[in-house]
């Protein structure tokens, strides 16, 4: 498949980066001669120096010959504009992620696919639904749902204090096939679970049947959020989409906004929600924070543009005595060390973003996509198809690629972990732990 990306930067850099690690021919085409530079050094792509928005560049840059394009620069007109013309030069599918629009402003002023562009993708919203998905738990960092919830992804680190220090990772299962542990992240690297002693500081990845949630929870020494209430830091769309979010999930919302002007413009928004308290202040300032409530709040979330002013906002807010602590954190260096600085779940708007770009350009063969935070893991949920080669096949005859794990299989609705041993039919609905090299692999072998 041949891709081209308008965009180089966060979002942009990292699905180029992703694509190329699953075989594909990607171009990035973006006007800063900087960022071409510095993605050129480490993405095998072509990278070229250009406007979306001309045609003269998007010739240039042999748009015509693409399959999928895909706009993620800062500018929401421009990401529009780049993808209309795209249609305009015969693209067969065109994506553009937007940080501005959301779906209800596009649905109002114009039907997208009407115009040619297939997927909008909305920066906020997708954040927001990553963050309502590690919600009800005050400890775990990650969480995911397959199998249209029957399966849950939990990641979480362990701490000096853990039970499961010292614990041998290939022992670590539930009975009767509760849980199942798919991954154990050491400095950022996967380590198979033979032979490997758990130590503080490794990251695991489980998966577990929703019903045993609670156990699993027990075993990480984490506890479920049972006070409503939540203290968030931030201004514009990503915060009036959480305190939507949360108002609807029936809790007491603070928001610190800087400004007298936008405290008086989120009151007006929500003044029919009298759940909703704003107040106005210095975000890191100790006081405003101990005036909204934080050292009583069961949830403190920091959605600033600035990732040190988010990691610091959690920081103090711990300190304080809040209890579970979330930010939207940009840059790769501080997903690394989040877990150090007081912050319980790290959102990255590029990963939230990926999820939904993967699933539109894979279609119906993807029924769930997550790209890890800890590690370069991609985890997928596929519905096995008539003629696929892995139907009929044992998991030991498939020879799967090292570094690929089966976490978990749903056949007639029944959830398992699945052995050596195990069959795979027709219909089955299979997890797949995969480097994102091997995803295209994975497609064929299971849906072909």
């Amino acid at each position: 498949m041949r891709v081209m990306i308008v965009g180089g930067g966060e979002i942009g850099g990292f699905l180029a980066e992703r694509f190329v690690a699953e075989g594909m021919d990607v171009t990035v085409l973006d006007q800063d001669p900087v960022v071409v530079a510095n993605l050129a050094q480490r993405v095998d792509a072509a990278c070229v120096q250009g406007n979306g928005a001309s045609v003269r560049d998007l010739t240039k840059a042999r748009v015509k010959s693409m399959d999928l394009f895909i706009s993620a620069t800062q500018l929401d007109d421009a990401n529009l504009i780049s993808c209309l013309l795209a249609h305009q030069m015969g693209v067969p599918q065109k994506i553009a992620v937007t940080r501005k629009m959301d779906s209800k402003t596009i649905r109002y002023r114009f039907d997208h696919r009407k115009i040619g562009i297939d997927t909008v993708i909305n920066l906020s919203e997708a954040v927001t639904s990553e963050m309502m998905e590690a919600l009800d738990t005050s400890g775990v960092s990650e969480v995911a749902s397959f199998a249209g919830g029957k399966i849950k992804l939990i990641g979480q680190e362990l701490d000096s204090t853990s039970d499961l220090v010292g614990r041998a990772a290939e022992r670590l299962s539930g009975g009767d096939d509760d849980y199942f542990l798919a991954a154990v992240i050491r400095e950022q690297i996967p380590l198979p679970p033979e032979n490997l002693i758990l130590a503080p500081g490794d990251y695991l990845y489980l998966l577990a049947v929703k019903e045993k949630i609670p156990a699993v929870y027990k075993l990480l020494n984490v506890e479920e959020i049972k006070h409503r209430t939540a203290v968030i830091c931030g201004n514009g769309q990503l915060t009036e989409q959480l305190v939507t979010a949360l108002l609807d999930r029936y809790f007491q919302v603070t928001v610190v906004v800087d400004t007298p002007h936008q405290m008086e413009s989120l009151r007006h928004q929500f003044h029919n929600r009298p759940h909703l308290k704003v107040k106005h202040g210095p975000m890191l300032d100790l006081k405003t924070l101990r005036h909204a409530g934080v050292p009583n709040t069961s949830l403190f979330i920091s959605v600033s543009e600035e990732d040190t002013v988010n990691m610091t906002a959690c920081m103090g807010a711990k300190h304080m005595g809040a209890g579970k602590t979330m930010a939207a954190i940009k840059r790769n260096d501080f997903l690394a060390v989040w877990q150090d600085m007081g912050l319980d779940v790290a959102v990255a708007p590029r990963l939230a973003a990926a999820k939904l770009v993967q699933k539109a350009v894979h279609g119906e063969s993807l029924v769930n996509y997550r790209a890890m935070a800890q590690a370069n893991l991609e985890v997928v949920e596929l519905e096995l198809k008539e003629g696929a080669k892995a139907v009929g096949k044992s998991l030991e005859k498939l020879r799967l690629p090292e570094g690929v794990v089966i976490g978990g299989v749903v056949s007639d609705g029944k959830v398992s972990f699945p052995g050596a041993g195990s069959v795979l039919q027709s219909g089955d609905r299979v997890i797949v732990m995969t480097p994102p090299e091997y995803l295209l692999d994975m497609e064929k072998l299971f849906v072909g």
